[in-house]
């Protein structure tokens, strides 16, 4: 029992609450504010027919796991693949929900992707994913260098080198790419980014995880045509600075034994004086005390100290 002002008063109750229970509460909740799971799975269907009325030209595919019995009507969700008209047309970029990273999953995706930017089997694009983790390999521009730095990852890492054996050397290392690549970059910063911003979308239920991305990506395209708008040539100001002048020059990576100070100063740091009067090591000529014992005699014949 409690009182307050007024002469109030007021019954307190304390409840306690097993882990299973606020479990089950914080699994309401969030089927609440995110949706139900299965309740979206069985909403996707409509959900791209929604999107390609409201975005006519935008390809959304959804690819089934194959089922053993033809009559059952009960099919399970493998892939969803979504290309957005506006990023068609304008980006040529395109998304989806796969799942797992696969090399049967990438060639889905990429035969998609082709199918919807025109691409042929000759067309002149790069493509770069985020598999170039082992940094030495992915770098070296000879042949037998990469094959050193493979050795030496073996020796570290055996389950690391296989897994890269694997990759075909032309998509992930600079020792092997053909003459059509027009850059020998190995980040794929662009990718990262993305994932980062879409890292809270990725265990929530399909529908709230593909409407998270479009809205993204939405936000994303006015963001980059608000740029585009303020731009007065074809290219944003920083590229037509770096066509202009040429890429700004950037300090050079110092070495750990190397001076810290300005170039046209040489630092006297660790460099032992030598006394004018005396020859002595240690002082200079201002706070020479007297000669003391002579360390180099012929420093001051030189200079005509008897």
């Amino acid at each position: 029992m409690a009182e307050g002002g007024g002469g109030r008063r007021w019954l307190c109750y304390t409840t306690e609450a097993s882990k299973q229970k606020v479990a089950k509460a914080k699994r309401m909740a969030a089927k609440v504010i995110s949706g139900d799971y299965q309740v979206q799975y069985r909403l996707l269907n409509d959900y791209c027919l929604k999107l390609r009325n409201t975005n006519p030209g935008t390809t959304v595919r959804i690819d089934v796991q194959p089922q053993g019995n033809p009559a059952t009507t009960t099919r399970v969700f493998r892939r969803i693949y979504v290309c957005l008209v506006a990023l068609k047309l304008g980006f040529q970029a395109a998304y989806d929900v796969v799942e797992a990273e696969t090399f049967q999953s990438w060639t889905w995706f990429l035969e998609l992707l082709g199918e919807d930017q025109n691409l042929g089997p000759r067309s002149n694009f790069t493509f770069i994913s985020d598999r170039q983790k082992v940094w030495k390999c992915g770098r070296a521009t000879a042949v037998n260098h990469f094959q050193r730095a493979m050795d030496e990852l073996k020796e570290m890492h055996e389950r690391v080198h296989h897994a890269l054996s694997v990759i075909p050397t032309s998509s992930c290392t600079k020792s092997h790419f053909s003459g059509r690549a027009h850059t020998d970059c190995l980040l794929n910063n662009l990718c990262e980014v993305f994932n980062s911003k879409i890292e809270d979308a990725k265990d929530q239920p399909i529908i709230t995880c593909l409407e998270y991305i479009r809205e993204y990506l939405m936000k994303r395209l006015c963001v980059v045509q608000a740029a585009i708008n303020k731009c007065e040539t074809l290219l944003t100001p920083t590229t037509s600075q770096l066509f202009e002048v040429g890429r700004p020059k950037k300090k050079r990576k110092r070495g750990v034994d190397e001076a810290r100070g300005q170039t046209s100063n040489l630092s006297r740091r660790y460099v032992s004086v030598t006394c004018a009067k005396c020859g002595n090591k240690g002082h200079n000529s201002r706070t020479c005390k007297g000669p003391g014992e002579l360390v180099n005699p012929e420093l001051l014949e030189d200079r005509g100290v008897c």
